[in-house]
């Protein structure tokens, strides 16, 4: 593929309705002719929510597309949505992206750029064509594959618009962070009333026989207008919670994006984050907050110890998704003014 080209005017610039390839491309009737012989390379421009939807293996498809088609021509993946998963392109070979100089996360996402020997492109021209290129056969299998969401008709419309969110971001005039319970099935003992607006149950190996304690929890949360999400600390993927739970803990958000997927009212907290661009991937895909610390620690030392406060910090700074930080009681506030602060139950 031919390096992108520093003036945008060379380019003819085309939108991609929702594209997956290039092959058996349908282009406007009223362009077919204009376009059969491209008079300059053309800059295939993608929609800014399909690489938050379709993901990173498919850009670089899309990008391997482009380069067959025509290698004079560029493919520029809209990442105003994505940065995590555009970030993530970029190391692997993603030549061009789209991301608004204002946006928050450009700084980061155009550092890599240079690094990689790529580009991030600021202004979002206006297209003067669009094509609806096919799917190809691999992505149609992908597709037909999936396992349909049972609690939706194949006919029926998209969900309406989530419920309030227990973990969504507060005012900036809150008086301080929100509190969540921290408890580990089997060892906690349960208390008579809480007073945070969520508990983390940590569900160590094992835990499975704890039904009976696992509905006195579901219990008292419901009580007490607590939003309750479990977290299943030994290593694996997460399982769908039990019913009368609000939600999980993910350690792998890509892992665990068919659950988001499937159940859209269920709260997902992603967990165990090391880097700026595990984060950004875990708000991307449908996180409802960020738990910075170690959740699989036993302690709350080791929890701390887990703790990346920059990341922390630069997240609250620049991002909308919010995060809990663990601390040792509920008097305490971060000088970054997390959103929420995780104490263990006595």
């Amino acid at each position: 593929m031919a390096p992108l080209r520093p003036d945008l005017q060379d380019f003819r610039p085309v939108g991609l309705r929702f594209a997956a390839a290039l092959t058996a491309r349908e282009p406007e009737p009223e362009r077919e002719r204009e376009l059969e012989k491209p008079p300059a390379a053309l800059s295939f421009w993608t929609p800014p929510d399909a690489l938050r939807d379709l993901g990173v293996d498919w850009a670089l498809d899309l990008q391997k597309a482009v380069a067959d088609w025509n290698p004079d021509s560029v493919l520029i993946v809209d990442a105003s949505e994505a940065p995590g998963f555009a970030l993530q392109a970029l190391e692997q070979g993603l030549k061009a992206a789209f991301m608004p100089e204002d946006d928050p996360a450009f700084a980061d996402l155009n550092s890599a750029a240079v690094r990689l020997g790529a580009s991030v492109l600021t202004r979002r021209p206006a297209m003067q064509a669009h094509w609806t290129p096919a799917l190809p056969r691999s992505r149609r299998r992908s597709l037909a594959s999936a396992v349909p969401n049972p609690n939706r008709s194949p006919s029926a419309r998209p969900p309406p618009e989530k419920e309030e969110n227990t973990m969504a971001r507060h005012d900036d005039d809150d008086q301080g962070p929100q509190l969540v319970h921290l408890a580990t099935l089997g060892v906690t003992a349960l208390p008579d009333r809480l007073e945070g607006v969520a508990l983390i149950l940590r569900m160590p190996s094992g835990a499975g026989g704890e039904q009976a304690a696992m509905a006195d929890w579901i219990r008292l949360c419901s009580k007490e207008d607590c939003a309750l999400l479990t977290a299943s600390v030994a290593d694996g993927g997460e399982d769908l919670p039990p019913n009368g739970v609000d939600g999980f803990v993910s350690f792998d958000m890509q892992a665990d994006k068919a659950l988001r997927d499937d159940f859209p009212d269920l709260q997902i907290i992603a967990a165990n984050l090391p880097s700026r661009h595990a984060a950004m991937q875990a708000g991307d895909l449908g996180a409802d907050a960020l738990f910075f610390g170690d959740l699989r620690a036993d302690t709350l030392e080791g929890m701390q110890a887990g703790t990346d406060h920059d990341l922390a910090e630069w997240w609250v700074e620049i991002m909308e998704v919010p995060c809990i930080v663990p601390v040792a009681s509920a008097a305490e506030d971060p000088d970054y003014a997390p959103e929420f602060i995780a104490v263990p139950l006595p």
